[in-house]
């Protein structure tokens, strides 16, 4: 059995964290709302790490983007296995590479996207032929960036997945572990707050569908490749 750290990152309720619990079966997870408290100072007690997305944005810091940047920084510095997925993903780049490798897009990418992959690994054991995922962000990792391997895209993201070179520190953009009504509540949600960048949510909405087995796979993988 793994000692998960599963940093949650959500800034609402009821959190990232029932998202994630199914992938972890069998792990102990010890979930960590980091929003409202403190990261723990131990962390050599942990096998590995998750990282969760968040509507909190790397290009607009929230005063505990360092203490996570931090977490990354360790992680690589001891061999620490770290998982990063969206925000996760971003904060990855933004700890080793500094703020600046992550910007904002002018559009959002979001709804229902194929990914494929850039180059071989083993997260995406099982998965090389692509799949359809979940996808809704701002923010976006630069690929310019040396010391990553990028290991997966879509048509407008080429940066969907990345690992760092020499550590076992995965990122992934996208987000598989998204159940389908939280996904479609986004799109509505956000669609009214930002309508220019939703000009046909009912035909994102159209193409949902539930990505659970994709995300069980990520994750065992994930165990595996450590």
């Amino acid at each position: 059995m793994k000692r998960t750290l599963l940093l949650d990152c959500y800034l609402g309720e009821p959190g990232g964290t029932p998202n994630f619990l199914d992938a972890l079966e069998g792990n102990d997870v010890h979930s960590v709302r980091i929003a409202e408290e403190p990261i723990p100072v131990a962390l050599e007690a942990y096998d590995s790490v998750v990282i969760t997305g968040s509507a909190a944005s790397v290009t607009e810091p929230p005063p505990w983007l360092s203490d996570l940047e931090d977490v990354v920084r360790d992680s690589r510095r001891v061999g620490r296995p770290l998982l990063g997925v969206c925000f996760g993903h971003q904060v990855i780049a933004s700890a080793l590479f500094g703020r600046a490798a992550v910007f904002t897009r002018h559009r959002i990418e979001v709804g229902w996207q194929q990914i494929s992959m850039r180059s071989p690994d083993p997260l995406f054991d099982g998965l090389e032929s692509g799949f359809r995922v979940f996808v809704s962000h701002y923010d976006e990792v630069r690929e310019d960036l040396e010391g990553v391997t990028w290991t997966a895209r879509s048509s407008s993201c080429p940066t969907q997945g990345l690992r760092i070179e020499g550590a076992p520190i995965w990122g992934i953009q996208f987000h598989a572990e998204m159940p389908v009504e939280e996904a479609v509540g986004l799109i509505e949600t956000r669609s009214v707050e930002k309508p220019e960048h939703y000009p046909d949510p009912e035909a994102l909405i159209r193409n949902a569908e539930a990505t659970p087995e994709i995300f069980r796979r990520l994750v065992t993988n994930f165990y595996e490749a450590v």
